[in-house]
Formats: C-alpha cells, structure tokens, sequence
C-alpha cells in the first residue's frame, strides 16, 4: 500500500500548490478589474470563447490613466502565475491576452529604464520570450534582454532558461 499512500500524498500537494498558485493569481489582479474577473473567466473558453476586453480595457485605463503603468501592472499580474511558461493554468492567458493588445515597442518601452519587481521581471521575460512570439519583431534592447536572461536563469524550471536563452542572448 505504500505507492497508493504516496500517489496521495503526491495528488494532495500538488492540489495544495494549484490552491496556493490560484490566491497568488487572484492577489496580483489589478484591483479594478477584481471585479469583472468572475465574469471574465466565465467568458473564456478557448480557442472558440473569449471574455470581452472592453470593459477589462476601460477599467485598467481608469486605474492607470498612464500605458506604462498600465503594462507594468499586466506584467505584474502574469508574472504572478504559476510559474511555468508552458503547461500553466488556462486562466493565466487573460492577462497575457490583455498585453498581447498592446505593440512590442510599448511593452519594451515600459520596461526599459525601470526598477522591475521581480513579477513585472517575469511578466515582461513570460510576454517578450515565452512560448507564443510577440507579434512584431522590435528588437529588444541588450540591457533589457541581459536583464530578462539573467532573472530567468535563476529559475529552476530548464523549459523557462532555454526559451530565456532563445530568446534573450546576445546572439538573437
């Protein structure tokens, strides 16, 4: 009985760590768009359903009048998911979607010359080198990139410093 005994323990933790990944998740959303998210996530169903942006859109603006505090607060937000640039929780693609609106000079240019909180680091290295390309190819500054590449590599997740490698070494 002792591989049954372990796969529960094992399904319990990971339950617990699915628990713990959600509140983080739920603790980072911007305060104005706390409420719209229950009906947000009940929109979206992907690839075939998604939430509508607009009133998402508006009640950022309202918070953060200024897009690079707009885009600092998303990277925050998707910097705060579970960790994983792949395999993660299907909610975590709202704030990821919502950054997606925006060009890539604005993302950089938000980033750029700014004292990064180690979740705007990850939001910003998670839109600007994960798993699905931005959509322009701006070329991302050497500081930035250098920045992003080593925050990455203190991860522990290898998927997370190859694609930081990929996309952020000096040979891009």
């Amino acid at each position: 009985m002792k591989d049954a005994r372990e796969f529960f323990n094992e399904r319990q933790a990971q339950s617990r760590k699915a628990d713990m990944d959600e509140r983080r998740w739920l603790e980072a959303i911007p305060s104005s768009v706390r409420p719209l998210w229950a009906n947000a996530l009940r929109q979206y169903n992907p690839p075939t359903r998604l939430p509508d942006w607009e009133p998402l859109n508006i009640a950022l603006a309202n918070q953060y009048p200024n897009t690079p505090d707009r885009i600092r607060a998303l990277m925050a937000w998707y910097g705060s998911g579970a960790g994983p640039w792949s395999g993660f929780p299907g909610y975590e693609e709202i704030a990821e979607k919502l950054l997606r609106q925006y060009p890539t000079a604005d993302l950089i240019g938000a980033v750029e010359d700014s004292n990064l909180t180690k979740q705007e680091l990850e939001g910003a290295a998670r839109i600007l080198g994960g798993w699905t390309p931005v959509p322009d190819r701006t070329p991302i500054p050497a500081g930035l990139r250098r920045t992003l590449l080593d925050d990455c590599l203190e991860s522990s997740d290898q998927d997370k410093q190859q694609r930081a490698r990929k996309a952020f070494a000096d040979d891009n």
